[in-house]
C-alpha cells in the first residue's frame, strides 16, 4: 500500500498540471476558425423504426469530422500539446515524439465536410431500404465552437414482396430451387444492400462447393426490381458464360505436393511417389513422411471439385505448424474440358526453436491482496517435426515471483516454478479403443468419429508445479495427461483430456496451521491427494458466436471435470468397506466439477464500449470415501479479475465472515473457498487521453458450500440471493498494444455478511451495507488492483 500511495502522490499533481494547462486552447485559433465541439444525429419519423439504436450508431460512423479528444471527457490536453509544440525551429526527437504520440491537430469546422457527411448518411439510408430518405443539417455556433446536428427523415421503408432466382442453366436453376430456403432475400424482409451482398457470397460459395470452380460475383447480376406501394418484386439473375448457356463443373485431375518448397527452384523438383492420387515432388530427401501429408490433403484425384475440401486442406496443413504459408493453385487442363490440376506449395519453417521471455504479469497465486503484480522468466524449446510425422515436441520452464507490495517486512509474497513437456501428433489416436467401442455401441455416431479423425490433434503432456506461499504453505504438483485438441467447426474449439493423473502434495507452515486447526473442512481438503481419470478426465468447450454486427462480440465456455471414477469402481468391487490409499497416505480424489461462462461486448462508439461476463460453477465430492472437494479444485472469488472491491479468496462462503483475517493489520492469507460460485461483472470502457483508458465497473458474486462444514451461514440456502457481495469502482488502463497495464480501484457497496449497527434511537439492527458516512471515507476503504490485461 505504501508504494501505491507514493505513486498517487506523484501522479495527481502531474494530472492537475495537465488539466490546468489544457483548459484554454481556443486562444491559439486563427480569426474565423472554430473547433468542432459536437456531432449529433437524430432520426425524425412518424413510424416506428426497427433497430433504431443500431441505425444511429451506423450513421455516426459517417461523420467526416470528429471533435478533438478530451482527457476525462473535459480537457483538450492533446490539442494543447499540439499548439505548444508548433515551433518550426524545434525538430528534436522529443518534439517529433510529442507530435506523433501526444499531440492532436485541431479539428476546424469545414462546411464542405458537413455537406459530405449528410450526403453519405443519405446514401447509407437508401442502401438500407429507405429509398426516399432525406438528411438535413444544422450548424449552431458560439465564439469558438460549432455544434453539428444531422436530422434524418427516413420516410417509409421498402420491403421484398416476391423474390425469384433465375438461370438459363437448368442445373444451376435446380440448385437455386433446392436452396431457396437458405436465401438471405426473403419476402417480408427489408430491401437492404447488406442482405444482397450476403446472398451473393452464399451463392458463390454454394456453386464452388458443387464443382463450379469459375463461379464468381461477375455471374450474379444486380437485382432487377419492380416497386409498388413500398413493396419490391425482385429478380436475381445468374448470368451465363459468354460462349455457352451451361456453367462448367470441374473434376480434380492430378494433385501435386511440393514439401520444403523453395520459390524459383521448382524445376529442381522431381516426381517422388504417388499415394492415393497425390503426387509428391521432392528435392533431395524429404523431411516429412508422406502419409502424414496425405492424411491432411482432402483434394482427391477423380472427385468433383469442392471449395470446402480445398479450405479444409489448407486448414489441416496449416495446423501441422511446419510451413510458413500454404499455397494451393488450380491449373485447368488445356486438353480436357472440366479437368483441373492442383499444385500445393509448402515452404518450410525452421524445424527447431529456442527462446525465452521475461515479463511483468498478474500473479495468479496471491492470497493476500489486490496489488498482485509479479514477474516471470521462461525458457522454451520446440521441435516441429520430431519423428518426421509433424510431431511437435516442446519444453517450457518458467519461474515467477510475486512482489509483496503491501508488506514492508517481506520482499516477495510467493515463488513459483513450473515445467511442462508436451508431444502432439497431427492425428487422432484412439490408444485404448474407447471411441471405437462407443461407435460400435452406437453411442458415438459414425459421422462424429470420422470428424474426430479429420480434425483432432493428439497430445501427451507431463508437468510439474511448485509454489511457495512465503511463511504459509508450499505445494508440489506432478501431472500427466493424454487428450485431444479438436476443431469441429469454425466457431467451436474443444480440448478433451481422456486420461489425466495429478499428484498434489501440500505442506502447511506453522502460520497456516493456525487456520487449519480451527477448520477441519479445510484441513481435509488440503491433504495429499491423487486426481485420476483413465477413460475420461475433462472437457473444455469454447464457442465464439458469429457476430451479427461488427460492433458486437460474444462467446461461451463450458468446462467439465471428473476424478476417481475408475478407482472408486475397483475399490467398491474388491474392498467396499475400506478406502484404498496410495502408499497408505495419499487419498484418491473423487469429485465432479462444472463451469459455464458467458462473455459479451458491444462497441457504442470508436471511443466507448461495454463488456459483460457472467459465470457459474459447481463442484461436489461423490462416493462414501470423500466428503470434500480438494482445496485447489474449489471455487474462490475476489481479486483483480473477479470482485475487485475485495482480495482474492476474501469473500464468502455465503454469509460467513472469517474474523482471523478481518481487519486492517491482518497478516494471514485469505483462504475462503466453496463448492458453488455465481459471479457477474460489467464495465463501461472509454478512451481518456494518449494511451490511457478509463472504466467504470460493477461486480456481483459469492461462493457457497453445498453442505454444512462448520462455517456459519456458509451453506447454500433459499436466502442465498441476499448474500451477494456487490462492489463498484473506477479503473485506469494503459494500452500499449502489446500489453495492457491495469489499475482498478474497487469499493464495496454491499457485503455478503450481516453487520451490526445502532440506529439513531439506539436500537440494534443488522445490515449488509457497509456502515460508513461519505465524509468519513478514506483510502483504507478502497481496494487497489494492479494487473496486466483486461479482467475479461
Amino acid at each position: 500500500m505504501y508504494i501505491i500511495k507514493k505513486i498517487g502522490i506523484l501522479f495527481f499533481p502531474i494530472l492537475l498540471l495537465f488539466v490546468a494547462s489544457s483548459c484554454n486552447t481556443t486562444k491559439y485559433l486563427q480569426e474565423g476558425e472554430k473547433l468542432v465541439e459536437k456531432n449529433t444525429v437524430k432520426i425524425e419519423s412518424s413510424e416506428k423504426i426497427e433497430d433504431k439504436a443500431d441505425l444511429l450508431y451506423d450513421l455516426s460512423k459517417y461523420y467526416k469530422q470528429k471533435p478533438n479528444s478530451k482527457f476525462l471527457g473535459l480537457f483538450r490536453t492533446r490539442l494543447w500539446f499540439y499548439f505548444k509544440n508548433q515551433s518550426e525551429a524545434d525538430t528534436s526527437k522529443w518534439s517529433n515524439w510529442v507530435n506523433r504520440v501526444l499531440a492532436e491537430a485541431p479539428v476546424i469546422q469545414e462546411e464542405s465536410l458537413v455537406k459530405s457527411t449528410a450526403k453519405a448518411m443519405k446514401s447509407y439510408m437508401q442502401h438500407k431500404g429507405y429509398f426516399n430518405a432525406q438528411v438535413e443539417y444544422n450548424v449552431d455556433t458560439t465564439k469558438h465552437f460549432t455544434f453539428n446536428t444531422y436530422t434524418v427523415y427516413p420516410y417509409r421503408r421498402y420491403y421484398f414482396d416476391t423474390i425469384q432466382h433465375q438461370s438459363k442453366d437448368r442445373y444451376i436453376q435446380r440448385i437455386l430451387n433446392d436452396t431457396k430456403e437458405e436465401s438471405y432475400l426473403k419476402s417480408g424482409l427489408p430491401v437492404d444492400v447488406d442482405l444482397y451482398n450476403k446472398e451473393v457470397t452464399r451463392l458463390i460459395r454454394q456453386m464452388r462447393t458443387l464443382g463450379y470452380l469459375d463461379f464468381t460475383k461477375n455471374y450474379i447480376a444486380p437485382l432487377a426490381v419492380d416497386t409498388s406501394d413500398y413493396k419490391v418484386n425482385a429478380t436475381l439473375n445468374i448470368l451465363s458464360p459468354l460462349d455457352t448457356i451451361e456453367h462448367q463443373i470441374y473434376t480434380i485431375g492430378n494433385v501435386y505436393v511440393y514439401p520444403n518448397y523453395i520459390p524459383n527452384k521448382r524445376s529442381e523438383y522431381q516426381e517422388d511417389i504417388i499415394k492415393g492420387g497425390v503426387t509428391f515432388m521432392s528435392r533431395g530427401n524429404p523431411d516429412i513422411k508422406y502419409p502424414t501429408l496425405k492424411r491432411n490433403i482432402h483434394l482427391k484425384s477423380g472427385d468433383r471439385y469442392d471449395l470446402e475440401q480445398e479450405e479444409l486442406t489448407k486448414v489441416r496443413l496449416a495446423s501441422l505448424d511446419l510451413y510458413k504459408f500454404i499455397s494451393i493453385k488450380a491449373v485447368k487442363s488445356d486438353s480436357v474440358p472440366g479437368l483441373v490440376d492442383f499444385y500445393i506449395y509448402l515452404p518450410s519453417k525452421d524445424k527447431q526453436a529456442l527462446g525465452g521471455d521475461i515479463e511483468l504479469n498478474t500473479a495468479n497465486n496471491s492470497s493476500f491482496d489486490q496489488v498482485s503484480i509479479g514477474t516471470s522468466m521462461s525458457i522454451n524449446y520446440s521441435n516441429r517435426n520430431l519423428l518426421k510425422g509433424a510431431e511437435k515436441f516442446s519444453v517450457d520452464v518458467e519461474g515467477g515471483l510475486e512482489f509483496a507490495l503491501k508488506n514492508n517486512d517481506e520482499l516477495f509474497n510467493s515463488i513459483d516454478v513450473n515445467a511442462n513437456a508436451e508431444l502432439s501428433f497431427p492425428k487422432f489416436v484412439d490408444y485404448m479403443g474407447v471411441f471405437t467401442i462407443l461407435k460400435s455401441m452406437k453411442i458415438l455416431p459414425k459421422k462424429t468419429l470420422k470428424k474426430l479423425k479429420a480434425t483432432a490433434t493428439t497430445k501427451l503432456q507431463l508437468g510439474y508445479d511448485y509454489l511457495r506461499l512465503i511463511n504459509f504453505y508450499d505445494y508440489n504438483s506432478l501431472n500427466g495427461n493424454f487428450g485431444f485438441n479438436i476443431i469441429p467447426s469454425e466457431r467451436w474449439r474443444v480440448k478433451l483430456t481422456q486420461t489425466g493423473l495429478t499428484y498434489f502434495n501440500p505442506v502447511a507452515k506453522p502460520a497456516f496451521d493456525t487456520i487449519l486447526t480451527g477448520n477441519p473442512f479445510l484441513q481435509r481438503s488440503f491433504d495429499k491427494q491423487l486426481f485420476t481419470g483413465i477413460f475420461f478426465n475433462s472437457i473444455d468447450l469454447s464457442y465464439i458466436e458469429a457476430a451479427k454486427k461488427e460492433d458486437v462480440t460474444a462467446s461461451l465456455r463450458l468446462f467439465g471435470e471428473v476424478s476417481g471414477i475408475e478407482q472408486l469402481i475397483l475399490n467398491k468391487s474388491f474392498s467396499p468397506t475400506k478406502e484404498w490409499l496410495l502408499f497408505d497416505s495419499v487419498q484418491y480424489a473423487h469429485y465432479l466439477k462444472f463451469e459455464a461462462e458467458q462473455k459479451y461486448a458491444k462497441i457504442f462508439t470508436p471511443r466507448t464500449s461495454f463488456a459483460f461476463r457472467a459465470g457459474v460453477g459447481i463442484a461436489a465430492p461423490y462416493g462414501s470415501f470423500s466428503d470434500a472437494v480438494p482445496y485447489v479444485k474449489q471455487f474462490h472469488i475476489g481479486g483483480p479479475n473477479s470482485l475487485r472491491a475485495w482480495s482474492i479468496r476474501e469473500v464468502g462462503p455465503g454469509g460467513y465472515r472469517e474474523l482471523l483475517t478481518a481487519g486492517e493489520n491482518n497478516t494471514l492469507p485469505f483462504y475462503q473457498t466453496g463448492d458453488l460460485k455465481m459471479e457477474m461483472n460489467m464495465e463501461y470502457r472509454f478512451d481518456m487521453f494518449w494511451y490511457l483508458e478509463g472504466a467504470i465497473f460493477l461486480d456481483v458474486g459469492n461462493i457457497w458450500t453445498l453442505k454444512d462444514d462448520g462455517r456459519e451461514n456458509a451453506q447454500l440456502s433459499k436466502d442465498f440471493w441476499k448474500q451477494f457481495a456487490i462492489g463498484t469502482g473506477f479503473g485506469f488502463r494503459l494500452d500499449f498494444s502489446y500489453f495492457i497495464m491495469r489499475f482498478d480501484l474497487g469499493y464495496p457497496i454491499r457485503n455478503n455478511y450481516l453487520q451490526e449497527y445502532y440506529d439513531a434511537n439506539g436500537v440494534q439492527k443488522l445490515t449488509y451495507w457497509p456502515i460508513r458516512k461519505l465524509s468519513h471515507l478514506t483510502t483504507r476503504d478502497i481496494n487497489f488492483n494492479l494487473a496486466i490485461g483486461y479482467p475479461f
